[in-house]
């Protein structure tokens, strides 16, 4: 007879942990789907910034800039191209600002 109990209760304790696992396996689903929504959410932001950014660089350039940011805005990577077309500026004494091809922007550009 102990050992039907025994059994009885050992299946009542597996039958627990079942229940535990479905209920974690349940949580762990919904976690995954939140941070997949938060990863998707993030990815929309980044390419709305990445758009401002290319707005805003294609607004206050020159035209010979405009037209060469263009250019290198045709290929794949516009995080590395904006990123490259800024880092490119360096700005010198007086307020002129000189890009990697020497051309010099001044305040009447």
């Amino acid at each position: 007879m102990a050992e039907k109990a025994y059994a009885e209760e050992a299946r009542k304790q597996a039958k627990r942990q079942i229940e535990l696992a479905e209920q974690e396996f349940t949580n762990a689903k919904r976690i995954r789907q939140q941070a997949q929504a938060e990863l998707d959410k993030a990815y929309a932001l980044k390419e709305h910034a990445m758009k401002q950014i290319n707005s805003t660089m294609l607004q206050i350039t020159c035209h010979a800039c405009k037209q060469q940011f263009q250019a290198r805005n045709a290929t794949p990577d516009e995080n590395s191209l904006v990123l490259s077309y800024v880092s490119s500026a360096i700005t010198t004494e007086g307020g002129e600002v000189e890009n990697d091809n020497g051309k010099d922007h001044g305040k009447d550009n």
